[in-house]
């Protein structure tokens, strides 16, 4: 089943706490409020991050004007247990094996998906970040 408009603002609210959990654990720092992208090791990046969904497959996806703006993404795709292997793929890559996600909503014709099978294929894992609390 799809998102709808409750599950999909339900999902970007839990993406950007997600991800500004991420960042503050790599030592970063938003650079704007509501964002998700941040400077690591010199370069710009943008954190996105998936629940777990019982095996099911799991994709983040990021907005094209983002994908302009970065050197690479940041999957945090969360396991059974509550831990989060992070991903780095570089932005070529992540275009590459990107698919328009299948919203007919806001995001429709400005949002791509990647799979977590990508990121693991395709990526570096950075490291793996303990379960936390909800």
């Amino acid at each position: 089943m799809g998102q709808n408009r409750e599950t999909g603002a339900r999902a970007s609210q839990f993406g950007h706490q997600n991800g500004t959990m991420i960042i503050a654990a790599l030592g970063g720092v938003n650079r704007k409020p509501g964002s998700n992208e941040f400077d690591l090791r010199g370069k710009r990046v943008s954190v996105h991050s998936a629940h777990y969904r019982n095996g099911r497959i799991q994709s983040v996806g990021v907005t094209l004007s983002c994908l302009k703006e970065i050197k690479s993404v940041l999957g945090a795709f969360q396991n059974k247990d509550g831990s989060y292997p992070l991903f780095e793929l570089p932005v070529k890559q992540f275009e590459r094996y990107s698919r328009p996600t299948a919203s007919r909503g806001s995001s429709a014709g400005r949002v791509v998906i990647v799979k977590r099978k990508i990121f693991e294929e395709h990526g570096k894992l950075l490291r793996v970040l303990a379960p936390r609390e909800e």
